[in-house]
């Protein structure tokens, strides 16, 4: 038995191998394997509560309850974690556990934290007393202060990978600094900020801020600040020669200004935003953020998206008005001729409006082709929901979906993955042949799933294809439709790949194939 004086030992152990544990698993295996310093027993159980049940996560015994998991709720272990409260059971036999206790007869059942406890079983009955249940609350207090730092660590360092990911994809040129000596030397750069000042890593990283940036030229009605001069170690100038981020980073202040900057393509404009401290310690100084916002092609972005709604609403509007004294010419004029130019001009409406609608897409699509829009698909459902739509449209096609192996893999693609199969899918059916035959094969590989679609018409003609390889038209190369470019663009945010070809016993076959679920993860890892 576990005299006082084994118990304080025993307790101070504990204490200092749980405080080196590096994970959840690590405590769990600590408790059970290091308590009998502290406490007899026959048996120790670590559990947790998830997905409704409880499951455990670390034993010590020679055998321990059989049986299916248990509710999260029930028997003492699910009813401590209910309560929050340890709680000791002289007679299992007399008790609601859940399940047969078997040999055991006493149990000792504390709270680790809200989803984790820790039971020790007896063969003796009455086996736990006052001081054993002090012991075991004070070890598993400090069980959860360590669970609580590693979670913490983890959550830093996730946030951490997070935060690099987007530090070196965010389109604006951003630095990091860190102020060494009273001077602001850069720590870190992105890929933006290199392309766009024609520089490198080895060039910037570790060079005083002015020296990076330059002086440059200050919009004077941003104003300054009530200090105008700024000494001190390293600070050989004033203001008025030094760059305003190199200004706000010493000072450990957030601002923002208005600067002419030398890059790549000659003197640009910049919103300079300086942010102190960094995402882990948002108020720590001496370090920071600086990010230049291209104010000319912020502009641009902004002037060609309100011309690109203008001419949608317009586009939009005119057509329906035209389209609709067209449909009234049809019903008012007895001319064949003149009947049969207006339905021909109704249908040429329908196909500007349906441009119209696409062209809107795209531009959604410049707007918010990031990883934050991607998302998981079942490819064969969505490929055989979009033939079913195309079959319904177009009737006379003759149209099959064929699975290749029976169970294709889950893809992980860009949210308007469904709209570029819809898409290949139409443009197949409208081109098809005099007696239109469309095939549709869903295939699968250890990284991707691929949809192949071949139809029996003319071949998409080869300035198309090249348009689509290029990435772009000329006045003397463009495409019939917006339809192969949305798909084109879908592909290419989703990581994937298209490819067009023409058989030589004619038709068109179109290959599209993305990133399965399982090679997305595996690149990551």
């Amino acid at each position: 038995m576990t005299g006082p004086d084994e118990r304080v030992d025993g307790l101070a152990t504990v204490t200092s191998q749980l405080a080196d544990c590096e994970d959840e698993t690590a405590v769990a295996w600590t408790l059970v394997e290091s308590l009998d310093t502290v406490v007899d027993f026959d048996a120790a159980v670590v559990y947790e509560r998830g997905d409704g049940r409880l499951q455990p996560l670390a034993t010590a015994a020679d055998e321990l309850h059989t049986g299916p998991a248990l509710s999260g709720d029930a028997g003492v272990a699910g009813r401590v974690l209910r309560r929050g409260e340890a709680e000791v059971t002289d007679d299992l036999t007399t008790t609601e556990t859940g399940r047969d206790p078997g040999r055991f007869r006493a149990a000792l059942t504390a709270p680790v934290d809200d989803d984790r406890g820790l039971q020790l079983l007896s063969t003796e009955p009455g086996a736990y007393g006052t001081a054993a249940l002090s012991a075991v609350r004070v070890v598993c207090s400090q069980a959860e202060c360590v669970l609580q730092r590693v979670t913490a660590r983890d959550r830093a360092r996730r946030e951490a990978d997070e935060f690099a990911v987007l530090f070196e994809n965010v389109p604006d040129p951003t630095l990091r600094y860190e102020v060494r000596e009273g001077v602001p030397v850069v720590d870190e750069v992105n890929a933006a900020l290199l392309s766009q000042f024609d520089t490198t890593v080895e060039t910037v990283v570790g060079a005083p801020l002015e020296a990076v940036v330059g002086g440059g030229t200050v919009d004077e009605s941003q104003g300054r600040g009530s200090d105008d001069t700024l000494r001190g170690p390293g600070a050989g100038g004033t203001d008025e020669t030094r760059p305003p981020e190199w200004t706000a980073a010493r000072r450990g202040e957030r601002a923002e200004r208005r600067v002419d900057r030398q890059t790549a393509d000659g003197t640009r404009r910049f919103l300079v935003r300086t942010v102190p401290g960094r995402p882990d310690a948002p108020t720590q100084t001496g370090t920071g953020y600086v990010i230049y916002v291209d104010i000319e092609a912020s502009r641009r972005r902004e002037q060609m998206a309100v011309l690109n709604r203008f001419l949608r609403h317009n586009v939009r509007n005119d057509v329906s008005v035209v389209r609709a004294y067209l449909e009234q010419i049809e019903r008012a004029v007895d001319d064949t001729t003149v009947t049969e130019y207006a339905a021909a001009a109704v249908s040429t409406a329908d196909k500007l409006q349906r441009r119209s609608r696409k062209a809107r897409t795209a531009q959604e699509l410049v707007d918010s082709t990031t990883n934050e829009n991607r998302t998981r698909f079942d490819l064969e459902r969505i490929v055989r929901k979009q033939a079913a739509a195309v079959g319904e449209e177009f009737p006379d096609v003759d149209l099959t979906v064929a699975v290749e192996p029976d169970d294709p893999p889950t893809v992980i693609a860009h949210e308007r993955l469904p709209l570029a199969v819809g898409e290949v899918l139409e443009n197949a059916a409208t081109h098809a042949g005099d007696a239109p035959t469309v095939r549709v094969t869903v295939t699968a590989t250890d990284a991707t799933g691929a949809v192949t679609v071949a139809d029996d018409g003319p071949g998409v003609p080869r300035h198309e294809t090249q348009v689509i390889d290029s990435g772009a038209e000329s006045q003397l190369e463009h495409g019939r439709g917006i339809g192969l470019w949305l798909v084109a663009w879908i592909t290419d945010a989703s990581e994937g790949e298209l490819t067009v070809t023409r058989p030589g016993e004619g038709g068109t076959v179109l290959r599209l194939s993305v990133p399965s679920v399982d090679a997305a993860e595996g690149a990551t890892r």
